[in-house]
């Protein structure tokens, strides 16, 4: 974790740290749930550690005078803007495609929802694959290529295809 000079901040969320997630398979998974539980993935996501932008947006979306996109763009470095495509979403975005289970309890299937609405009423091309009955991280299970063929090729198709 980040060295933070006032001690490791506390956890923001319920959201449960039991390494489930695949944890066997990928081991870092297990450093990811303890940033995630402590609300800090922003501060990694942008190597924005102190101040922590994890918290400077959370104050932002507390206020309900600021809780806009405007605000949030206001609060992220101008270097940093790639990384949030919610809030830069234009028709230069190149050709998208998403790939989500839709019982992702991580990052919820309604943000690949929202984000490919924002990209199309943008006039991107963009084409969003919901998989039913999956959760976060379901792409590297072994039986995924098998199971998933379908999605995969379709993936495979996408890039032939925009390439």
């Amino acid at each position: 974790m980040y060295p933070y000079s006032n001690g490791t901040p506390n956890p923001v969320t319920d959201a449960p740290f039991d390494g489930a997630l695949h944890a066997d398979i990928i081991p870092r998974m297990n450093a990811f749930y303890a940033i995630y539980q402590r609300g800090l993935f922003l501060d990694y996501y942008t190597s924005l550690h102190e101040p922590s932008i994890s918290e400077k947006i959370r104050n932002i979306m507390k206020d309900e005078n600021r809780a806009s996109g405007e605000y949030l763009k206001l609060a992220l470095p101008k270097e940093k803007h790639g990384l949030f495509p919610q809030l830069f979403a234009d028709s230069q975005w190149p050709p998208t495609l998403m790939l989500h289970g839709i019982k992702d309890d991580i990052v919820l299937i309604d943000e690949s929802r929202n984000l490919s609405t924002l990209l199309k009423d943008a006039g991107a091309s963009v084409e969003l694959m919901e998989i039913e009955d999956e959760k976060h991280g379901f792409d590297v299970l072994a039986e995924a290529e098998q199971k998933h063929k379908a999605s995969f090729d379709k993936i495979k198709d996408f890039i032939r295809k925009h390439l």
